[in-house]
């Protein structure tokens, strides 16, 4: 009965509103039927690309059908119940970025302005962008330097206890001892699969399993080594913090390089050196050829950073095997740059990655995923807001070769 009556007031109303601005109008008087709209008909999605899976909070996905509004905020795109953001929109496909939902099966579904109903549900994945990859204790266990192995497992050191190993399947143990070491910055395998390591002291060592370093296998005249990398003559490049760069031969024959800055960081790729440094007044990262006969030409600048991302540094540099370059900084939010090889850049993945600096970074051949050293953040009162701990960055994508692995 209530119900009889709410609609006989409604269409009372409406009745009484129609005549009023009736006859307050000159113009030419409309129906009833004006005031109302014709559904629109419902979307379908026939098809998702990137097929079967993609990124949380970081792809932009094509959802193909029919029936889609061609203006964009007139769509809407559900990801188990969370909402998408639609880029672009046609009769027949939609471009919408990923919500940050993560899961095995997500519930796709659609919906237009005007439509009655949503779209058929389409089943989809999304997969973490990024995680931290081992929940070492935040205050006792502090990462800097990582590597992985052909096997994929993970080695990371740990401030004052020594470097560890992490397996694929997450298991840790102790490597090798600290040994009157508290801290390695950089490691890189070499010739015969043997790994070398840098600790910011005036030397390069080579490490063995359970075995606690000692001596330097060579020690350059000059600096504290800060970052190492071999090259495809199995010639060792290292770089102190100041204004030198090293070439040690197997045979420990150690050859200096000039360079005019602040050097950081070290990666070799298509036969030239790359260099993170401060050099006249700029931050940013240098191409170096590697000649014939393992000199070196002549530097350019190859990436300006300062006129991207004033005040940050370059801690570390890593390759995809497309030539794009990522560069480790030590200012966030998004502390990596992607540099692509026309030089356009872009922050890597910006608002998802739970990181405002890097510390070391490695990128393998071998797996798509990017491994970095996050740095820590504290409060006021000196509490550990975010650790300094290992965390790994599905890239989609293989890393360029490290030519001593």
């Amino acid at each position: 009965m209530k119900k009889h009556i709410y609609k006989i007031i409604a269409v009372s109303s409406i009745i009484l509103a129609f005549f009023f601005f009736a006859s307050c109008s000159d113009e030419v008087t409309p129906s009833l039927y004006d005031l109302s709209s014709e559904s629109l008909p419902t979307p379908v999605i026939t098809s998702i690309s990137p097929a079967a899976e993609a990124l949380a909070g970081v792809t932009e996905l094509t959802i193909s059908g029919s029936n889609f509004s061609t203006t964009a905020k007139n769509n809407f795109v559900y990801f188990n119940g969370e909402p998408g953001t639609v880029l672009s929109a046609t009769a027949t496909q939609l471009v919408v970025l990923a919500p940050n939902v993560v899961a095995d099966t997500v519930l796709v579904k659609a919906a237009i302005l005007q439509s009655d109903y949503f779209s058929n549900m389409y089943q989809y994945k999304l997969v973490a962008p990024w995680e931290v990859y081992y929940p070492f204790d935040p205050i006792a266990e502090k990462a800097y330097g990582i590597i992985v192995d052909n096997s994929n497992n993970l080695f990371v050191n740990l401030y004052d206890i020594g470097i560890w190993k992490i397996t694929p399947d997450k298991q840790k143990s102790l490597y090798i001892p600290k040994g009157n070491t508290q801290k390695w910055d950089n490691f890189r395998y070499g010739p015969a699969n043997e790994l070398y390591g840098a600790r910011s002291a005036r030397g390069i060592w080579k490490l063995a399993q359970n075995v606690a370093p000692a001596s330097p296998w060579a020690a350059p005249t000059a600096g504290t080594i800060a970052n190492l990398e071999f090259d495809n003559q199995q010639n060792l490049w290292a770089l102190n913090a100041s204004n030198n760069l090293f070439k040690i031969k197997q045979d420990k024959t150690i050859t200096s390089f000039p360079f005019t800055g602040v050097l950081r960081a070290v990666r070799i790729f298509d036969n030239a050196l790359y260099v993170g440094a401060t050099k006249d007044n700029i931050e940013g990262v240098w191409k170096i050829p590697i000649l014939t006969g393992g000199t070196l030409g002549t530097e350019e600048l190859y990436f300006n950073m300062t006129s991207v991302k004033l005040g940050a540094k370059v801690t570390a540099l890593a390759f995809a095997a497309d030539g794009d370059m990522l560069i480790g900084t030590d200012k966030g939010p998004n502390p990596i740059l992607v540099v692509k090889p026309d030089k356009s850049s872009k922050e890597l993945y910006p608002g998802v990655i739970g990181a405002n600096s890097v510390i070391s970074m490695y990128w393998s051949s071998t797996i798509t995923s990017l491994f970095f050293v996050r740095g820590e953040e504290k409060d006021a009162a000196g509490k550990i807001l975010v650790s300094q701990t290992p965390i790994r960055v599905e890239m989609q994508k293989l890393g360029a070769p490290y030519y001593g692995q």
